[in-house]
């Protein structure tokens, strides 16, 4: 969020008031992808990129990064299919299952201290870890937040010779 906020500060193109994301008519304001796991105002950042996009669909481009991506597995393994390496300890401990994902196989340390830290600042009130988990899944679901974040987003942008992916192109991405 500290980074968006201070993007937008002073720029004549792109304008953050409050929460609302605003281009200039003209402009072209392009996101590279994680939006999430970066601090604790991912859900925050998910929802003004969003509502940006929905206002100026021809003006705001979102481009998904491996961050938001990687999370569409989390459905599926908080379920009961968690990943080969998972020890046998944490399979049924959901909140372990999900601390334990993010730490080793998705490189988020901080992402389940982030979304609580989150949640707790939106709530006024302390929250479990099983509501940080039903959080996550939730965002996932029809309808959800990030589910409808994702949807918006592509993998790459085309503008005249400029091309916008998250990550890089090299020449073995090309051959």
């Amino acid at each position: 969020w500290p980074k968006l906020v201070s993007f937008a500060e002073d720029n004549p193109d792109v304008t953050l008031d409050g929460e609302e994301l605003t281009v200039a008519p003209g402009s072209l304001f392009v996101f590279g992808g994680d939006a999430i796991d970066r601090g604790p105002d991912s859900r925050r950042v998910v929802a003004t990129l969003l509502a940006a996009k929905e206002r100026h669909p021809d003006r705001v481009v979102l481009i998904a990064g491996n961050r938001d991506i990687n999370k569409m597995r989390l459905v599926r393994e908080l379920a009961g299919a968690p990943p080969a390496p998972t020890p046998d300890s944490i399979k049924r401990d959901r909140p372990a299952l999900l601390r334990w994902i993010f730490e080793s196989t998705m490189g988020a340390r901080g992402a389940f201290g982030f979304r609580k830290e989150e949640l707790e600042h939106e709530d006024g009130a302390s929250v479990s870890d099983e509501d940080v988990v039903d959080s996550f899944i939730a965002d996932l679901s029809p309808g959800g937040a990030l589910a409808r974040y994702l949807a918006a987003c592509q993998l790459a942008y085309r503008t005249g010779p400029t091309l916008f992916v998250h990550g890089g192109i090299t020449e073995a991405s090309l051959s």
